[in-house]
């Protein structure tokens, strides 16, 4: 397997942050619904985690960019 340019590295990231975007606008869409306070709990927790993962993943992009400059 060949070594990744830096600029592979960024799409592959800006591809799995818009991944986890999706991910959370479909959970958005889950809690505007009536769900069981138990599971209303466990999405919200869920998308919690996500948009933590999605954060970091736009820190690294904005890292990865400073280097490539």
């Amino acid at each position: 397997m060949k070594p990744m340019t830096m600029q592979e590295l960024i799409e592959d990231y800006r591809i799995s942050c818009n991944l986890l975007t999706e991910r959370i606008e479909s959970i958005n869409k889950q809690l505007k619904m009536f769900v069981p306070p138990e599971k209303y709990s466990e999405l919200s927790h869920r998308r919690r985690t996500l948009r933590e993962e999605r954060l970091e993943i736009l820190h690294t992009i904005e890292n990865l960019q400073e280097h490539c400059k």
